[in-house]
């Protein structure tokens, strides 16, 4: 390659026939063929030409719009032979591409200059507005390593030099379909480059590829524009870097850092940024470099402003999700890491973020922080991930992955957040913690099929309503690995003076989450009328242990459902299991109902390590555990909880007007229904003191007219209830239970046997009622339902109920109370049995027939 001297530029016109001065003798015709070689003029009259820059000075075109690239100068471009050629600079190609018809091409020839392997080209004033459709190829310079996916320009446009507010490259109307590749464009005042101009509609379809903006190859690396790396104002259509179709990806990435606003700030529709890096240096893996330091963009690495809609953030090949092995595919994923403020700030509707990888480097396998939020979002209609493989990871972020904004009167909503990784490395191995993983303010979203684990607080804070939570692993991962949040896996929790927040839903049948691994599983306080459904919480399908270090769910606020009345069978029921705490409320006027706390469908050992359901102080709590006051005898057991392998079952600390009916205490080692959590509460005369639950007293057998009529299927009690009628609300409901002795000890329940009613007239004394067991739920001559014998409970009109009898009822046919006798003799040894805990599968003793605990 011959060597360019730019001094050797001779200011004089150049004839019309190129003259070949050649001292050693050399033929003209070999000189004009070299010549030839490196530069190509154009007829006036084409209808697209093609304009090679072989001068790295700032000099004008000579005769503007005469197809001819010229600044009336000619160059030395060889002094060995002597060669000359029209001197062709870059202002000058784009003032003759403005003024040619058709798609021309600016190329950049070898003559060139380099300074430490770049070319540097610094104008001393704004380059001339584009306004027609021009390629500028970087990729023509010989030294460009174009198939090399990680090449840097060759050719350095530098705007140190220029004045205030100058941007580097400014398209126009006119310039639709115009293409930048393997440029570097940096240290301009103003924007690097400058797709229309605000309040001018266009250009469309304008194509940035391989290109650095606000970095460069030179002896200092650093040296950025002075607001954005890519403005785009009313443009549309726009493709920035890599785009990818149907798993076809085309065009190079761009590197878009160290800019002194954002890194691309998109005004318009239906423009696509893909595989670029924003915020690291140009290879993914750092946000620094030897020579300039920093490269993050001073403030959002992608803005999207109001009025902006239909763009694209990223491409498909982000995650596999959901899935075993989580394998990235390598298409083209955003980097947008290591900025001053988000990553990416959405202030525009309707627009896409998907397939990024957003606070992390290059491999998603170790944190380049954005300083604030990895999104930031203050619009409607927004997706962020999607189902196969659009997934981001929004991960190592100096605040949170995901921050929904909302401003006073302005209500945001439908955001959608689906397939996402947030507070972990690319295959969910690790954590790669953001502060929060998400906080989700407005109303609508639906956050689905994420992985939210690892992140310093709350891996959810959903200060929202009438929002989705689904099919989330949240503080774990499919594999069940421990990747906790700090705090909550799920918080629903108010937001001061801001509108109303609540009504979400938690879960669904079968769209259950994954909460594992955290110190609170879900917590909801300030948020009112959530419903909280087939979740699986300090467990997850397996039923292996995923604990929860404090609560699985706390409740602090009012109309909260967990569960479902008919939640055992339709699925949704949640799986509350291994957490210190199963559920722990303080809030009211909440349903707690058809769930497996401790255990699951199968019966496995699952237990809580302290209480199942914790009711702590509250004022006027209407609450229910369970069956409420007026369910038919037929649904107490469908409706109930089973609350099984705590240290105790229900403890109810100081609360009122809580209806505790139908529920499966089995396995638990201290009281089932505890009021005051002192174990078992005698009854007093006439039940006159107060406490939980009024301290309601209860029923007490007399226990040789309480039998079984085999002929009749029928079951004879008869008992009473001491509570005056100045002390308790009548009529009480006694509710019966069967008590399984191998499964359980103390004051416990398999399954509810059918409810009567004991009137204001027979306070204080003993009444005999006939019962007909609810079916499946009674065998008469069983070894449990013989031996096991009866409990109850009283509930007064209040919803007070009572904690379980502590008598032991044998309920033996009549007259069998020789086989009663021996029977109680050989099974004496075994009623004194503690159970055992954190055993899989039903407790039993030997010989026994296996009776599910989810008998009805």
């Amino acid at each position: 390659m011959f060597d360019a001297d730019p001094s050797l530029i001779i200011q004089k016109p150049i004839p019309s026939v190129f003259r070949l001065l050649d001292t050693a003798g050399l033929a003209v015709a070999v000189a004009i063929a070299v010549l030839n070689t490196a530069i190509v003029l154009s007829s006036g009259f084409a209808t697209a030409a093609t304009f090679g820059v072989n001068s790295t000075t700032d000099n004008t075109d000579a005769v503007a719009g005469d197809g001819v690239c010229s600044t009336g100068n000619f160059i030395i471009i060889s002094s060995t032979p002597l060669l000359f050629a029209a001197e062709c600079t870059l202002r000058a190609a784009i003032e003759e591409a403005n003024g040619n018809a058709g798609a021309d091409e600016i190329t950049f020839s070898g003559f060139l200059p380099t300074v430490a392997g770049v070319v540097e080209i610094s104008p001393a004033s704004a380059l001339p507005q584009i306004f027609s459709q021009v390629t500028i190829d970087g990729y023509s310079h010989p030294s460009y390593d174009e198939p090399n996916p990680d090449a840097s320009p060759i050719i350095n446009i530098l705007g140190g030099g220029t004045p205030s507010d100058t941007h580097g490259l400014i398209f126009l109307p006119g310039a639709d379909d115009s293409v930048v590749r393997g440029l570097a464009i940096s240290g301009f005042p103003s924007s690097g480059i400058l797709i229309s101009e605000f309040g001018v509609r266009g250009p469309d379809n304008i194509r940035i590829q391989g290109s650095h903006l606000g970095i460069w190859r030179g002896l200092f690396y650093t040296n950025g524009n002075g607001e954005d790396g890519i403005r785009i104002e009313n443009a549309d259509f726009a493709r920035i870097g890599t785009v990818c179709v149907a798993f076809s990806c085309t065009g190079k990435r761009n590197v878009i850092s160290a800019n002194g606003r954002h890194g691309v700030s998109i005004r318009g529709t239906g423009n696509v940024l893909g595989g670029n890096y924003i915020g690291v240096d140009r290879t993914g893996t750092t946000t620094s470099v030897a020579f300039g330091g920093a490269t993050a963009n001073a403030e959002h690495g992608v803005f999207i402003p109001h009025g902006s809609e239909g763009n694209t953030i990223g491409s498909v090949g982000g995650l596999t999700f959901p899935g075993s092995d989580f394998t990235p595919i390598s298409s083209a994923p955003n980097v947008i890491s290591g900025n001053g403020i988000n990553g990416i700030y959405l202030k525009g509707a309707d627009n896409r973020v998907y397939g990024n990888r957003i606070g992390t480097n290059a491999d998603g396998t170790f944190a380049l922080p954005n300083q604030n939020d990895g999104i930031e979002v203050e619009a409607d209609d927004i997706v962020i991930g999607g189902t196969g493989l659009l997934g981001n990871l929004i991960s190592g972020n100096a605040g949170s992955g995901i921050f929904v904004v909302l401003e006073s009167g302005v209500n945001i909503f439908r955001l959608i957040v689906n397939g996402n990784s947030v507070g972990v490395n690319v295959d969910a191995s690790a954590p790669l913690s953001n502060t929060y993983g998400l906080i989700l303010r407005g109303s609508n979203h639906e956050v689905t099929d994420n992985i939210i684990s690892g992140n310093l607080v709350d891996g959810i804070l959903g200060q929202s309503r009438l929002s989705l939570f689904a099919r989330n692993f949240i503080g774990t991962n499919p594999h069940g690995d421990n990747l906790g949040n700090g705090s909550a896996g799920l918080s629903l929790a108010g937001i001061g003076s801001l509108p109303e927040v609540g009504s979400n839903l938690v879960g669904g049948a079968g769209q259950g989450n994954t909460i594992g691994f955290n110190t609170g599983g879900i917590t909801i306080f300030d948020s009112n009328d959530n419903r909280v459904v087939g979740n699986f919480v300090g467990t997850n399908a397996s039923g292996d242990d995923l604990q929860n270090s404090s609560s699985g769910i706390y409740n602090g606020s009012a109309y909260t459902e967990i569960g479902d009345p008919r939640g055992r069978v339709n699925g949704l029921g949640n799986v509350i299991g291994f957490n210190l705490y199963g559920i722990r409320n303080v809030g009211h006027h909440v349903k707690i109902q058809g769930n497996f706390i401790g255990t699951n469908a199968a019966g496995e050992d699952l237990g809580n390590e302290s209480i199942g359901i914790w009711m702590e102080s509250f004022i006027v709590p209407e609450a229910v555990i369970g069956a409420e006051l007026s369910t038919p005898d037929a649904d107490v057991n469908e409706v109930g909880n089973i609350i099984a392998f705590g240290a105790r079952g229900i403890y109810i600390e100081d609360s009122g007007a809580l209806s505790i009916r139908g529920n499966q205490l089995v396995g638990n080692g201290g009281p089932g229904i505890d009021l005051e959590g002192d174990g078992p509460t005698p009854n007093d005369p006439n039940d006159s003191d107060f406490g939980p639950n009024r301290l309601q007293n209860t029923p007490e057998f007399n226990i040789t007219q309480t039998f079984f009529d085999e002929g009749t299927g029928d079951l004879q009690v008869r008992f009473a209830v001491d509570s005056s009628i100045a002390h308790a609300a009548y009529p009480l409901k006694i509710d019966l239970y069967i008590h399984d002795p191998w499964l359980t000890q103390g004051d416990q329940a398999r399954a509810h046997l059918g409810s009567v009613m004991y009137e204001a007239v027979d306070a204080g004394s003993f009444v005999t009622a006939t019962i007909t067991p609810t079916a499946g739920t009674f065998e008469p001559n069983s070894f449990g339902d013989l031996f096991g014998g009866l409990r109850a409970t009283a509930t007064d009109a209040n919803s007070n109920t009572s904690e379980f009898s502590v008598q032991n009822v044998p309920v033996p046919e009549p007259s069998g109370g020789l086989m009663l006798l021996g029977g109680i003799c050989g099974l004496s040894a075994l009623l004194g049995r503690r159970p055992q805990t954190k055993r899989r599968g039903p407790l039993i003793a030997p010989g026994v027939t296996v009776r599910s605990i989810t008998a009805k």
